[in-house]
């Protein structure tokens, strides 16, 4: 946890951004500009993300199993959501349906914040890292004091209208 507030050192959050904006610029097809970034635990793979969120909009989903944490690793998991991509009690005829519904229901609950608490308000360049400032703030949660706005879209995973078995 130590690594994760101290300063940054380096440019690779920059490297990758531009790696992944670059992929494909020559491509007459529409293809996302994303990728898996996979290496061993502790290497500083969710640092790099949070560093590269102030240069593009991120949403940051941890899916990681929770008993990680027990073993040192951090950030934690967000149980919720790691339930609901898990999709237990999901038909697979229904997954279909069901990951679009749970992405459009986390797109429109960033919108919803995004426009909640004012965070479209000046010059769309700057929407990066005025997303990750406001995540990064102290969350004043009654249940959960020691739930943060980055791993925590608990009001996501509660709100979500399609029946989860694990809740």
């Amino acid at each position: 946890m130590d690594a994760w507030n101290s300063p940054f050192a380096g440019r690779a959050h920059e490297v990758a951004f531009h790696t992944i904006s670059r992929l494909h610029e020559n491509s007459e097809k529409p293809y996302s500009n994303y990728i898996s970034i996979i290496q061993s635990s502790g290497s500083g793979k969710s640092r790099l993300v949070r560093e590269m969120s102030a240069l593009v909009f991120v949403i940051p989903i941890n899916v990681r199993a929770p008993w990680e944490a027990s073993q040192g690793a951090y950030p934690p998991s967000d149980e919720g959501l790691r339930r609901l991509f898990l999709a237990e009690g999901i038909k697979d005829g229904d997954l279909e349906a069901y990951y679009p519904a749970l992405f459009n229901h986390i797109f429109r609950f960033v919108a919803y914040t995004l426009c909640e608490e004012g965070l479209l308000e000046g010059p769309p360049s700057i929407l990066p890292l005025r997303w990750k400032n406001w995540l990064e703030e102290p969350l004043v949660d009654l249940i959960d004091p020691t739930t943060d706005k980055l791993y925590g879209f608990a009001q996501v995973c509660h709100s979500f209208p399609v029946p989860v078995t694990s809740y």
